[in-house]
């Protein structure tokens, strides 16, 4: 079979490219052929996995083009769509197929099956109402002729069900890895190291304002500020490591993971993305799949999952990150055994196989 993946909207590379790519990994391994619409350059590991056709848009229009030629004119059997921009840009096409069943026995649009991979929330989020109803109604139009809708959590399928209507198939897969690590360390290091890697914003600074920090905390993303300016930021903080490398390989974060005692999950709470990230997070299950236990803010679904699993404790402050590390380190076999039995559950292949049984059928 043929997949067409539609990313047109450019993304940082954990934020979407990722979950694209483990979907385009797991289909290419069981011999399927794949196109990735994308408006950036590939990555090496998409280059290897995949024929990749970079879509030049600077603007929404150059995009829906882009967009409805490679509907119209590229050889496939499945479509999916991942972003909420893309599926608004894909809806006319989407329109055709469930308004004119009669085009369901022709050559082009008998048997193609669309695939809506909602990886974000954004129609709620927008401020202007204009964009807020206009952005709905299209997403709704391409939600009408698609023949499955993925959620990355339950969550965040119970709120998309709260915006829209959803007659297709429906399924949940966690936005997470297949367990990866190649070595178990039952024993923290020391001094231990903790690791945050996500962006580098005012939400994390302002954590820091009144915190120090008795262990090794790195801190590794992307920001809009200059190295000058976050250094500022920084200054007189004791036991903070800036870390502002890029990483552009799949493998090369996997191995930067591996070499710190746990992970830090926080998000703010401004957005519905935000406040219900819950299984949505690629960071939090970057960390399992890798062995290493997380302490994560005390959100809706993520802060439970963490929990009944012992995957690691919840905090609701900053303040409380020196007595979550130092329980951490103290139990940190337990939590490292938690992983080792309940990871599974979460796995992206077993939980992405629900899917490609029913695209396969």
């Amino acid at each position: 079979m043929r997949f067409l993946h539609i990313l047109v909207r450019q993304f940082g590379i954990f934020s979407a490219r990722i979950p694209t790519y483990l979907v385009v990994r797991y289909l290419n391994k069981r011999g399927h052929q794949n196109i990735i619409l994308n408006n950036d350059h590939a990555t090496d590991d998409e280059e290897r996995e995949s024929r990749f056709v970079r879509s030049i848009g600077t603007n929404h229009y150059e995009k829906f083009l882009a967009i409805m030629r490679a509907l119209l004119t590229l050889n496939y059997d499945v479509v999916i769509v991942y972003d909420t921009l893309d599926a608004m840009l894909s809806s006319p096409a989407s329109l055709i197929k469930f308004f004119l069943p009669l085009l369901r026995n022709s050559k082009k649009w008998g048997k193609k099956k669309f695939i809506y991979y909602n990886l974000e929330l954004f129609s709620l989020d927008y401020t202007s109402p204009v964009k807020k109803n206009v952005g709905k109604t299209l997403e709704q139009i391409f939600i009408f002729g698609c023949d499955a809708f993925v959620a990355l959590s339950p969550i965040r399928l119970n709120l998309a069900e709260r915006i829209f209507k959803i007659t297709c198939k429906k399924f949940v897969v966690p936005n997470s890895f297949d367990f990866e690590a190649k070595e178990i360390r039952k024993e923290p290091y020391s001094p231990f190291k903790l690791l945050y890697a996500g962006g580098i914003e005012d939400y994390i600074f302002d954590g820091f304002q009144d915190a120090e920090f008795d262990f090794e905390f790195t801190i590794h993303g992307i920001s809009k500020y200059g190295i000058e300016k976050l250094m500022q930021k920084l200054k007189g903080k004791r036991n903070i490591v800036l870390d502002l490398n890029v990483i552009k390989r799949y493998d090369e974060f996997a191995g930067f993971v591996s070499r710190y005692d746990a992970g830090f999950v926080w998000y703010p709470t401004r957005t519905l993305n935000e406040r219900f990230a819950g299984l949505s997070s690629s960071k939090y299950f970057r960390y399992l799949s890798l062995g290493k236990p997380v302490i994560t803010r005390n959100l809706p679904e993520i802060a439970e999952i963490t929990m009944e699993n012992n995957f690691g404790t919840v905090i609701n402050d900053f303040s409380e990150l020196n007595q979550a590390v130092s329980m951490l380190s103290e139990r940190y076999s337990e939590f490292v055994d938690g992983i080792l039995q309940n990871y599974y559950k979460f796995e992206f292949s077993r939980n992405f196989s629900k899917v490609y049984e029913f695209l396969v059928v």
